[in-house]
């Protein structure tokens, strides 16, 4: 499964809201971020669990790839927090080529 499609998001979400949830853990591929699939939406929270090699046929370069999945910091509301895999190696290099330090 991939991220839905833009205009399915915010349906979902209002769905979810009129059901009376108020916390919602949503999956966002890095393809999903790429296309900008979840136009519109903030996040509390996000977690890049990973950097491997899996999608490089689709983004080309390790670099592009990551670059996609740090989208999500991106849509992260003031205040809001990235969580990071400390043993991914790929994501402390990432962070290190962006001049970032984890708190």
């Amino acid at each position: 499964m991939t991220t839905p499609e833009p205009w399915e998001v915010p349906v979902y979400l209002r769905q979810m809201v009129e059901e009376g949830i108020t916390h919602v853990v949503l999956e966002s591929t890095s393809s999903g971020l790429q296309q900008n699939r979840l136009f519109g939406v903030g996040f509390d929270a996000a977690t890049i669990t990973n950097i491997k090699t899996d999608h490089l046929e689709y983004h080309g370069t390790w670099e592009n790839y990551a670059d996609a999945k740090f989208r999500v910091a991106t849509k992260l509301r003031h205040g809001g927090l990235l969580v990071l895999n400390s043993d991914d190696d790929r994501s402390a290099a990432w962070l290190q080529k962006k001049n970032c330090s984890p708190a």
